[in-house]
């Protein structure tokens, strides 16, 4: 067994949101055959360049807002596994609705519509601050998937910065390390593949030691901070990664809570809550207001060198809402 398995484990013990029936008690067959039918969030399709011409570039937005209706038994945890998104983003884009009983015939956002981070746009991009993974594989110039993950919980980050994928393993064991085992004694000392192990079916090891991108047994936990610092994913999601993504792919993880980026002569801005925030909206529904966000200087800062008509009563909105969907801030004029 390699080191990696003896080191931290990324497991929560209350990764379900509370008040989520069991795995076991939902409907999940249905659930897993229209995931599984589901298209993943990609940009646009784009022609491939022809010889000779310069390889497409990726948009700096990506997909596009849809909405469904809930019915009856409705609940955000099920839509989120349903429509490929994490539990808290569902909740921040639809503010107004209970995530348990949100009401037959309700109007539910799904917010599928995402302005990539403003980093180098290779191979593997994770940003906490939604918590969302993209990847932009390199064999296909201009496209970009996109997926929503689980990360570390308050004391135990997820890290930010740059590695890679070392190495994937298919049915991955896993090994409590000894500090988790004194927390929770019912740990066993090695949990080998199987519908037990958190690790799910498949594992992307980093370059840092202690962690790793991973599947999971508990799908209620994506799109929450509820790990000991790993990445989780949906199953699905995992095994698409898992089958594409080659080793030594490079890896940054970032926190950015605020992302902009123009479209066309119109301005856009999409704010996500920060970690704290995250766990106070999951837990009460609402968050504290950031008193430290510089917001003239990230909007300039952003802005560059191009000129526009600004609107700041939107963007004040848009941050104290925080409900992580793109909104127009402003449209180009003539400099």
């Amino acid at each position: 067994m390699n080191g990696f398995e003896n080191s931290r484990p990324c497991f929560g013990r209350s990764a379900r949101p509370l008040g989520a029936m069991p795995l076991g008690a939902r409907p999940l067959g249905a659930l897993k055959t229209a995931m599984a039918a589901a298209v993943l969030l990609l940009a646009a399709p784009m022609a491939r360049a022809a010889d000779g011409d310069a390889p497409p570039e990726t948009p700096d937005i990506i997909g596009a807002m849809q909405t469904t209706t809930a019915h009856y038994e409705t609940t955000f945890a099920d839509l989120a596994y349903l429509h490929n998104l994490g539990y808290v983003e569902l909740v921040a884009a639809n503010p107004k609705l209970d995530p348990w009983m949100p009401g037959a015939g309700k109007r539910i956002t799904l917010p599928k519509r995402h302005i990539l981070p403003n980093v180098e746009k290779q191979g593997i991009v994770i940003n906490l601050a939604e918590p969302r993974l993209y990847y932009f594989p390199a064999d296909q110039p201009g496209t970009v998937k996109t997926f929503p993950i689980g990360i570390g919980r308050e004391g135990l980050d997820t890290p930010t910065g740059e590695t890679k994928v070392t190495r994937k393993r298919r049915n991955p064991a896993w090994r409590p390390t000894r500090e988790a085992r004194a927390a929770d004694p019912s740990l066993p000392a090695v949990v080998r593949a199987g519908p037990e192990n958190p690790l799910g079916a498949y594992a992307l090891d980093l370059g840092w030691p202690l962690y790793l991108i991973h599947g999971t047994n508990n799908v209620w936990g994506i799109g929450r901070r509820v790990s000991r610092g790993c990445i989780r994913m949906y199953p699905n999601d995992i095994q698409t990664l898992y089958n594409t993504v080659p080793s030594n792919t490079p890896v940054q993880v970032v926190e950015q809570p605020l992302k902009f980026a123009w479209d066309g002569d119109t301005f856009y801005m999409e704010a996500h809550t920060t970690t704290k925030q995250a766990g106070q909206l999951e837990k009460t529904g609402s968050f504290e207001p950031d008193a430290d966000l510089d917001l003239k200087q990230r909007v300039m800062t952003a802005l560059g060198e191009r000129v526009a008509q600004l609107d700041w009563a939107t963007i004040r909105q848009a941050v104290r809402q925080r409900r992580g969907v793109p909104i127009a801030i402003g449209h180009a004029v003539e400099s």
